[in-house]
């Protein structure tokens, strides 16, 4: 709450409409507080539970979040109707200023540091102590990243000068990342699937298919007439678009035959949303070039728009108990126990410790009390995870080594 809501605001503030901006960003606040308390809750009791998985998937997905919702925001508040054209300007422009912002907050982080130093050379202690105090480079570096976001926030001339280099620079990267997926593609039938499962292969088709996304969205930006290319090259890059969905299908066989080997994992539940999120861009770019071929583009803002909003939900879910990756594993894994599958001894107690949270601590806690006659062993290995003690090597099983 004290962070995004207050940036989001002063990013979509504006003389004309000020006002509508910052009604809409209160209720938006008061969702922010309730997700952030959950996920808090999460981490009850702090002391027995790691949560740095936790708290880096929740900044980085409420980064998203918010980051998303500001564009449709700025465009509700000025009372335009919703456009692909105004979502692309805005997102550069959010993006941009706001990495100029914390560029300028940073260096003048570096000036008081210079400051402090020099002062300390000379044996002034004062301002080197007071400028590494937390009461006073909190606000102090709020101040500069606030006045950051209105400096560049009004060179906005600038700001689309980047935009446009940056898109000169991504034309040629589209192309040879076409060119090595097509040639990938070739190449698969030749050297079968197994070598590329046994090197991390579902991971790496998932990065190639989101660089592809990335790049064409900022080579072509907001214009559905526009042809960066000559018409060749234009069909070969809607080519290897339309190849997205092999690749999607591909990455999906991979992923499904892990989760039948070794169930569902924290990793596996992302990679799943991440392969979800982009199939669905892609099969809406490919039902665009089936129908409109060379006029595809049009198809390609109408699937911005609709998967902007989707990509937005989907990232306050994953913070909310409608979609905890972590009590879904847990019940996978407590369903696989009680269905026979695995039995007590061959649970991962460390993952359940390290990267479960609160529902892994609870479902731990739980396990102990159903099998502390029937298998006091189970209980003594809980204990000592949070115990900071060793167990004997007997009682410990081959697997979580």
């Amino acid at each position: 709450m004290v962070i995004t809501a207050p940036t989001m605001l002063l990013q979509g503030l504006n003389n004309e409409h000020g006002l509508k901006m910052l009604k809409i960003i209160l209720p938006i606040t008061g969702l922010l507080g309730l997700i952030g308390f959950y996920m808090g809750y999460q981490v009850v009791p702090m002391e027995r539970i790691n949560y740095s998985g936790l708290l880096v998937a929740y900044i980085f997905t409420m980064l998203v979040a918010c980051f998303k919702g500001l564009m449709y925001l700025q465009q509700l508040s000025s009372n335009e109707a919703i456009s692909y054209h105004s979502l692309f300007t805005w997102s550069w422009r959010n993006f941009l200023t706001l990495a100029l912002a914390s560029l300028f907050a940073g260096s003048f982080w570096g000036v008081l540091m210079l400051w402090g130093e020099l002062f300390k050379a000379i044996e002034i202690d004062f301002f080197f102590t007071l400028f590494t105090e937390r009461w006073f480079y909190y606000p102090v570096l709020s101040m500069a990243f606030g006045f950051g976001i209105i400096i560049f926030r009004n060179l906005s001339h600038v700001i689309d000068t980047i935009t446009r280099l940056q898109q000169a620079l991504m034309k040629f990267l589209l192309v040879v990342l076409v060119l090595v997926a097509i040639l990938f593609l070739v190449a698969l039938p030749f050297s079968g699937l197994e070598p590329l499962w046994e090197s991390g292969g579902s991971r790496l088709i998932l990065w190639m298919m989101l660089l592809m996304l990335f790049f064409v969205n900022a080579v072509y930006q907001d214009d559905p007439q526009a042809r960066p290319y000559p018409i060749l090259l234009h069909r070969f890059i809607y080519l290897g678009l339309a190849l997205l969905p092999i690749y999607a299908a591909i990455s999906f066989y991979g992923l499904s035959l892990r989760v039948e080997q070794y169930g569902w994992s924290i990793a596996r539940c992302w990679a799943l949303l991440i392969w979800s999120l982009l199939t669905l861009f892609s099969i809406g770019y490919l039902v665009g070039i089936l129908k409109l071929r060379d006029n595809w583009l049009q198809q390609l803002n109408v699937v911005n728009i609709a998967m902007g909003v989707v990509v937005l939900v989907v990232m306050l879910l994953v913070n909310s108990p409608l979609l905890d990756f972590r009590k879904l594993v847990v019940t996978s894994q407590l369903a696989q126990l009680s269905q026979g599958e695995i039995n007590a001894n061959d649970l991962e107690l460390k993952y359940f410790k390290n990267s479960l949270a609160a529902p892994g601590f609870n479902a731990l806690q739980e396990l102990k009390k159903q099998h502390e006659e029937s298998n006091p062993s189970l209980g003594i290995r809980i204990t000592s995870l949070y115990s900071n003690k060793k167990v004997p090597s007997s009682l410990v099983s081959e697997d979580e080594f």
